[in-house]
């Protein structure tokens, strides 16, 4: 700390020693060089101030970079660290990437075998399909000849049969019809009778009495009826009924086996259908 003289103390002092003259002169330059002091001793206190003022900014900046520093550290090692989770989990992945396409490859391969076998099936079995189409069409064509055959056969043998059925129901009606339906002096025979749409046959036709009057028997004879064949035959019957002018004109058909539509359609269009077992029972 510099000490400070006032001016008067200077001049007591040097007066003590130097001639008047002398003593203000010197006390001038005393002064001076007390006034350079001061302001010396001023910029001093300002240069350390400044000096502790930037010391604790260096201090602060030091204080920041280590902290930055230690920061930056920690983000070295978590970046290290996670840029090694993921390296790790990128081997996971290609080892699993390579176990997949080792295994889609071994499964493409089983399924281009398995579709190789598939085509080789599909063609054996269409070499089968082939032979059997070609098999069975010949067995068709043979079957057909056989069927042909059969239905010749079957139609002589119904041929036969039906003449034998109407000789038998031509026998057997006239009784049945005169003791069930009171109709006397029956004879039943073939006829053929003229329409629009040309001449039509029916099976047993005769002429009898009841209670005086005439009545006209129409009879058709079936092995087996059913009920879309009892339909033609009923409407057949119904036109040919029309075409007689005279008595009563009685539709009915005979049939060994009746079909249970067939009976629904006789009751919807009005013709008797009688089965042969029960005229041939009545003539015991």
């Amino acid at each position: 700390m510099v000490m400070l003289m006032t001016r008067q103390k200077m001049e007591e002092k040097l007066e003590q020693v130097f001639a008047p003259e002398q003593t203000d002169s010197l006390v001038e330059v005393l002064d001076t060089i007390q006034q350079v002091e001061l302001e010396r001793a001023a910029d001093t206190r300002d240069l350390k101030q400044g000096l502790t003022t930037l010391t604790e900014e260096v201090r602060k900046l030091t204080s920041a970079q280590q902290r930055t520093d230690e920061r930056l550290a920690k983000f070295e090692t978590r970046t290290d660290r996670r840029f090694a989770e993921l390296a790790a989990a990128q081997q996971r992945t290609d080892e699993r990437l390579a176990k997949f396409e080792t295994r889609t490859d071994r499964r493409f391969a089983e399924l281009a075998a398995a579709q190789q076998r598939t085509d080789e099936s599909v063609a054996r079995l269409s070499s089968a399909v082939e032979r059997l189409a070609e098999t069975t069409e010949q067995g068709m064509a043979r079957l057909w000849d056989a069927v042909g055959h059969l239905q010749n056969e079957i139609g002589g043998l119904s041929n036969r049969f039906g003449f034998s059925l109407e000789e038998f129901v031509a026998a057997l009606l006239p009784p049945y019809l005169e003791r069930y339906d009171g109709i006397t002096g029956l004879t039943l025979d073939r006829r053929y009778f003229e329409l629009p749409e040309g001449l039509q046959e029916v099976d047993l036709v005769g002429s009898g009495q009841r209670e005086g009057q005439p009545v006209m028997v129409l009879a058709d004879c079936r092995a087996k009826i059913r009920g879309g064949e009892l339909r033609k035959l009923a409407g057949k019957l119904e036109k040919i009924a029309e075409t007689i002018t005279t008595g009563e004109v009685v539709q009915m058909v005979v049939a060994m086996n009746i079909h249970p539509l067939a009976e629904a359609v006789a009751q919807e269009t009005g013709v008797r259908v009688i089965p042969y077992s029960r005229i041939n029972r009545e003539r015991s």
